[in-house]
């Protein structure tokens, strides 16, 4: 059976406004220009989402009346293990010996981790293999050095094939991690057998040491 194209789904803002869903690139970006161009001129934005009913009812989340808040700034590293391109570390994947996919440079990586870092906000950084990560501390051990202040507390994501160095490197640094921890179960027999082979997988069980 041939599969049916996803189209996009018309919503009801909270004003009763209907907003046309969007099907294309171009469509996008006019949306974004015409939302830039209604911002406040003294920086107070306003947050306005599509409304479900169905899903939020009465609930304060479908107002438009909200001040953001500003999170964490997301760098994406590298890939995912199972589509070969998370980043590795020599001697990469198994049987291909392939080391995966940079998203971002050293040297840029490092730039914008310094940017976010310098004005207090926190960088939460995609690394999946153990380059990735490695990259990741360099950037952070860096902006660390021209910016001294530990209480920014930065996150690195998924961070699979951590080694105990990079663990260590991480305590000094003060950062956190969000383990990939469910991935072992769904996929710990294909990094055995396809991705990673015999060397690698035992360095996913680190993650049950504290850091």
């Amino acid at each position: 059976m041939a599969r049916r194209p996803c189209r996009p789904l018309d919503r009801t803002a909270p004003d009763g406004t209907l907003v046309k869903g969007l099907d294309t690139k171009e469509a996008v970006v006019e949306r974004l220009k015409d939302a830039a161009a209604k911002l406040p001129a003294d920086g107070r934005w306003l947050v306005g989402w599509g409304y479900q009913p169905e899903f939020y009812g009465d609930s304060p989340l479908t107002r438009a009346d909200l001040d953001p808040s500003f999170g964490g700034v997301k760098f994406v590293v590298d890939g995912s293990i199972q589509g070969y391109t998370g980043l590795f570390q020599w001697p990469g994947y198994y049987k291909t010996f392939a080391n995966g996919i940079a998203n971002i440079s050293q040297d840029d990586l490092t730039k914008w981790v310094t940017e976010v870092h310098k004005r207090g906000f926190q960088a939460v950084i995609h690394t999946n293999a153990d380059e990735a990560t490695e990259m990741a501390l360099t950037a952070l051990t860096e902006a660390e050095r021209q910016y001294p202040q530990l209480a920014t507390r930065h996150r690195l994501e998924h961070n699979q094939y951590v080694t105990q160095s990079q663990r260590l490197r991480m305590t000094e640094l003060g950062l956190a991690t969000n383990l990939f921890t469910n991935h072992i179960y769904y996929w710990g027999d294909l990094h055995y057998s396809t991705f990673t082979g015999l060397e690698k997988p035992p360095r996913q069980k680190r993650i049950t040491h504290p850091l």
